[in-house]
């Protein structure tokens, strides 16, 4: 998954959430440029987040942003 390179240029910086997909409550708020809101999706941290996004797809769901 990723923005198109004309999106890209357009946006320059921007703010992303992930939410809850059963709550609609968010649990992650970034900034980012080109594709980094997209690379928590694939990311095998130790973290918070990375474990929601873990968490939610082995119940079969994926986070909204």
């Amino acid at each position: 998954m990723e923005f198109p390179s004309e999106i890209i240029d357009e946006l320059k910086s921007y703010v992303y959430v992930y939410c809850d997909p059963d709550t609609k409550l968010p649990f992650y708020i970034g900034k980012g440029k080109a594709n980094r809101c997209f690379q928590h999706l694939f990311d095998d941290s130790e973290t918070e987040k990375v474990d929601k996004i873990r968490q939610l797809r082995l119940s079969g769901k994926e986070p909204n942003y």
